[in-house]
């Protein structure tokens, strides 16, 4: 078991969640600007999916 590996995983995925509420924010504005919470939304997606494969290659 990777410890740094593990850390970092746990931590992106923590990360994610952090930004996750940000984003939802972005769905409260104006028409215009909700394409910001839409590429939010796709950030925090991919930072959960690295973090969660990190933590997988770290267990295993």
């Amino acid at each position: 078991m990777s410890v740094k590996l593990f850390f970092l995983g746990v931590g992106l995925m923590i990360l994610a969640g952090i930004f996750f509420f940000f984003a939802l924010g972005y769905f409260d504005a104006p028409r215009e600007e909700r394409r910001n919470g839409v590429v939010a939304m796709w950030f925090c997606l991919g930072l959960a999916s690295l973090g969660s494969s990190l933590y997988v290659i770290s267990i295993t």
